[in-house]
């Protein structure tokens, strides 16, 4: 098989998956508990991993199209640093711009 259809089938299988997740989860027949797992008193809760492995996977992905395009690592690790930060500040702004009767008392 090429790589083009092993891809395709991947995204087929993720959209039926994610179809199938989302009927279940409306529907009431799928409860999702907002914790994955504990680790002594530490919880590791769904969006923090969600949002840590997009990390890794935006890393590893930027990694191999910046070799290809000649772009130094250094220059990514940084970008991705940059990015992350602005993504938390951006986060918390608009956070409190909609809910902003929590702090303008």
């Amino acid at each position: 098989m090429t790589k083009r259809v092993v891809l395709f089938a991947a995204i087929i299988a993720g959209i039926v998956l994610l179809g199938w997740f989302l009927v279940l989860s409306f529907s009431g027949k799928l409860i999702v508990n907002p914790v994955l797992f504990n680790l002594g008193p530490l919880e590791i809760r769904w969006y923090g991993f969600l949002i840590a492995s997009s990390i890794f996977i935006a890393y590893f992905l930027g990694r191999k199209l910046a070799l290809r395009e000649g772009i130094k690592e250094d220059y990514l690790i940084e970008m991705i640093f940059w990015g992350i930060i602005a993504g938390i500040v951006g986060a918390r702004l608009y956070y409190v711009a909609f809910e902003f009767d929590l702090y303008h008392k």
